[in-house]
């Protein structure tokens, strides 16, 4: 709701370094609650009462690769804060967008 209008060139209210540095990591975040939820539809489609889904948020959540994504976007997330704090102060198209 928030980055892609920011993206798109009619709406460049901030210069696009800060937009990836404020959503930094946010896509692929995306895809691995996307994946999971694929996963979860499809256990949830084929539900008896012996089915579990503790199994599938291990699965999903513990890999390498998305313990990394969710790290890299705490790290960021102060800076990301920041940046926003900075340009709601001077910028007052973007605090209108917020609204």
């Amino acid at each position: 709701e928030y980055q892609k209008p920011l993206l798109e060139p009619q709406n460049w209210i901030l210069n696009l370094k800060k937009v990836r540095q404020i959503f930094y990591r946010v896509q692929e975040i995306h895809q691995c609650h996307s994946m999971f939820q694929i996963a979860l539809a499809s256990r949830v489609a084929e539900w008896d009462h012996s089915e579990k889904i503790g199994d599938l948020f291990v699965a999903s959540f513990s890999k390498s690769m998305v313990l990394n994504v969710y790290s890299d976007y705490i790290n960021n997330f102060t800076n990301a804060m920041a940046l926003i704090k900075k340009a709601c102060m001077s910028k007052p198209a973007f605090l209108d967008f917020l609204k």
